[in-house]
């Protein structure tokens, strides 16, 4: 187990490797004289435009206080976001640009975006290593990203910060921890863990970059969420072992990544299977928003309206 020390030293390491890497970025350079808007979306806006018609998408959400599934039709500025969900708090003995993370998350959707775009369009696209690697980390990073995963992350930040103010031990050694460890800096800790995939070699992505990677065209009409991906295992944390996991990439692709192993195994109607009962499975999961870009009775497979009314959670706004 780390000890104190080492956990404020990295603490500090991060805050510190925070800033040097903002400003190798391009976003820095035309972002910096720029307010930030305070929409920082969770479902980046790129992808859902794949499901626009004419701007506009069609998104389904359990309406708060009376528990009805409404449909409406949003842009993709105006759905999949939440306020300030990534800013970075002040902290009492350093400098910290509050929209430091925030702009490190769009940096790895800029290196992503071309990348599942030459998917789309060219289902048999022979990509780099670097592209592959960009993919890989945007899968990774949306595992973990919405509301819901960095609530949790921001109260295990409070649960540490309080074990670690009540060790007796370093208690003893240094009589100023709280004025030294805030909870600032345990909640931008626990913020700034959300792109450490997407900075270094971690075995999930040394993983994924192993994997075989396949683009499903099927007319099965996809749709898809708040929460776009699925893993095999129901309630996967990040840096658990997987077998495999599925995304749409359009209404009309669905990527499919599994084990190289699982080549000789599969066939055609494995894949089609997968197609066809992907609606059903990601709605089972319980996402607050699905979005489609057509009404969901014209959605061929399982009744997607009955599974909505189901399974759709309530959005807090």
């Amino acid at each position: 187990m780390e000890t104190t020390e080492t956990l404020l030293s990295k603490s500090h390491q991060l805050r510190t490797s925070n800033t040097v890497r903002r400003k190798k970025t391009k976003w820095g350079s035309v972002m910096a004289d720029q307010r930030q808007s305070w929409r920082h979306h969770y479902v980046p806006r790129f992808y859902l435009k794949r499901w626009t018609v004419n701007e506009q998408l069609t998104q389904y959400r359990r309406v708060p206080y009376t528990g009805r599934v409404e449909s409406r039709q949003v842009s993709t500025r105006r759905t999949g976001f939440a306020r300030r969900l990534y800013s970075l708090e002040q902290e009492p003995h350093t400098s910290i640009d509050p929209d430091g993370l925030e702009m490190r998350l769009r940096d790895v959707e800029d290196e992503a975006a071309p990348v599942l775009e030459q998917m789309v369009g060219n289902v048999t696209a022979n990509l780099s290593a670097d592209e592959k690697r960009a993919r890989s980390r945007f899968v990774l990073l949306q595992l973990d990203r919405d509301p819901g995963r960095v609530n949790e992350a921001l109260q295990l930040a409070k649960e540490l910060r309080a074990e670690v103010l009540s060790e007796a031990a370093f208690a003893m050694r240094c009589s100023k921890a709280a004025e030294l460890f805030t909870i600032e800096m345990a909640r931008n800790m626990a913020r700034g863990n959300l792109v450490r995939p997407c900075e270094s070699k971690s075995s999930w992505e040394e993983t994924l970059m192993r994997w075989s990677w396949h683009c499903v065209v099927s007319p099965a009409w996809f749709v898809t969420t708040d929460q776009p991906i699925i893993l095999n295992v129901s309630g996967v944390k990040f840096g658990t072992p997987a077998s495999m996991f599925s995304m749409a990439l359009s209404p009309d692709r669905l990527l499919v990544c599994t084990p190289p192993s699982w080549l000789s195994e599969l066939g055609d109607d494995w894949f089609e299977l997968m197609a066809v009962t992907h609606n059903a499975r990601l709605v089972l999961l319980g996402p607050r928003f699905v979005y489609s870009s057509t009404p969901m009775t014209e959605i061929p497979g399982p009744r997607l309206n009955a599974l909505l009314e189901k399974h759709l959670m309530k959005h807090e706004t």
